[in-house]
């Protein structure tokens, strides 16, 4: 189990359940937020460059620093 950046990508999946992507970061941060994600991974969220993302993984490889 890879850890991105302490978080788990499975629980990240988790949390980003229910997003309409593509997505802007304030929408995928408000999501994961009412899905119980930690304040960290929200902060981490809103801090990632660029205006959109077309989907998880995108997000997922912005938190891990690619």
């Amino acid at each position: 189990m890879d850890m991105l950046g302490g978080f788990n990508p499975q629980d990240i999946q988790k949390y980003l359940q229910g997003v309409n992507w593509p997505a802007d970061k304030d929408q995928v941060a408000q999501t994961a937020e009412g899905n119980g994600a930690p304040q960290g991974m929200i902060e981490k969220i809103k801090g990632l460059g660029g205006g959109q993302f077309s989907g998880p993984q995108e997000v997922i490889a912005g938190l891990q620093g690619g």
